[in-house]
């Protein structure tokens, strides 16, 4: 029941962020309040960013959560990644900026940054904390795939905060402990706010379920596609 999905695809998820053509955006605004959720396998996730002069919230489309990725199910021992990405159209909400209101589609890139840690060896649910970093080139489209579609806003984001993620215990007959992933959420804080480095293992009780979700990106031919395609 290990897992055989490929170690690669991190790498190459960070790789391609990396390399998305970025604009000459102004000094990254500083999320000091917010959080983003994911409330299991395959969900949209939730969120709300908030900084100077600028807060964006609502739903984001499944995206690349880590500890969905890395393993399925998860192997006691075995590293379980909490990186979380969402590129490309990836959801709908409200935003404030400039004090200026928008309801928009947002596009872009969002990279939640945080250790691997590994599964523990007993065979109870738990959840782990972490400390996370933030980076994010966030644009909201107005009127998306419509003919008069315009970038209302093009933001760049920075921040850290806690990472909160929970696992189930999965029931094994030949005795080796194993995890499915059941939640994850990022909650941004201010930064003497952090707890130091390291792994906090908290056993408790939960249901979950484990299923693999690959989100296609959007092909629409928007601003935000023709942003991250590098063409003007």
């Amino acid at each position: 029941m290990m897992s055989s999905r490929t170690r690669l695809l991190p790498a190459l998820l960070l790789l391609s962020f990396a390399l998305l053509p970025l604009r000459a955006y102004a000094d990254p605004i500083l999320i000091t309040s917010g959080f983003l959720a994911v409330p299991g396998v395959g969900r949209s996730a939730t969120f709300r960013f908030a900084g100077n002069d600028f807060e964006a919230s609502g739903r984001l489309e499944p995206g690349d959560v880590g500890p969905d990725r890395t393993c399925f199910p998860c192997a006691a021992g075995e590293r379980i990644d909490l990186r979380t990405f969402f590129a490309g159209n990836s959801g709908s909400g409200t935003a404030i900026t400039d004090g200026t209101a928008f309801a928009v589609d947002f596009a872009g890139s969002l990279l939640f940054s945080a250790p691997s840690f590994p599964a523990p060896s007993a065979a109870e649910d738990f959840t782990v904390t972490e400390s996370f970093t933030f980076t994010s080139d966030l644009l909201g489209i107005l009127n998306l795939n419509r003919p008069d579609e315009a970038i209302a806003f093009e933001r760049s984001l920075t921040g850290r905060g806690v990472v909160t993620a929970s696992f189930q215990s999965i029931p094994n007959p030949d005795g080796a402990a194993l995890f499915a992933f059941k939640e994850v959420r990022f909650d941004f804080t201010t930064a003497g706010a952090v707890p130091e480095p390291g792994t906090l293992l908290l056993f408790g009780t939960g249901l979950g379920a484990a299923l693999r979700w690959r989100r296609r990106l959007k092909t629409a031919a928007s601003p935000a596609r023709r942003l991250r395609d590098g063409r003007s």
